[in-house]
């Protein structure tokens, strides 16, 4: 039966899981990709300021804030992106239950 339906057979639970899961591995994706740059420009960081000289004595500690939140935004999108990746994936395990039983009272 399945079989005569062509390609016109769509079920939108799984499209919408699909879209969700695929910007939840964007997100993830990109978060981490920041996090990344960000530890690297911190240790880069780091070894310019244990460096004896002159140049350090002129860098200040706001920098490091807005570097903080921007740590703390990325921390947050990469989780954000986790808990929407596991909301996909729960999508798609009720519509594999519900399309299993639906095959089961047709068949």
């Amino acid at each position: 039966m399945l079989n005569s339906l062509g390609t016109s057979l769509t079920i939108p639970a799984y499209g919408s899981a699909r879209y969700a899961l695929d910007n939840a591995s964007a997100g993830m994706t990109e978060a981490a990709q920041n996090l990344a740059e960000k530890n690297l420009a911190q240790a880069g960081n780091t070894l310019q300021n244990s460096l004896p000289g002159p140049a350090n004595a002129a860098q200040s500690i706001p920098g490091n804030v807005s570097s903080a939140t921007g740590l703390t935004f990325d921390v947050l999108a990469l989780q954000y992106s986790n808990t929407q990746g596991q909301a996909a994936a729960r999508i798609l395990e009720v519509s594999n239950d519900t399309l299993g039983r639906l095959i089961d009272t047709l068949a």
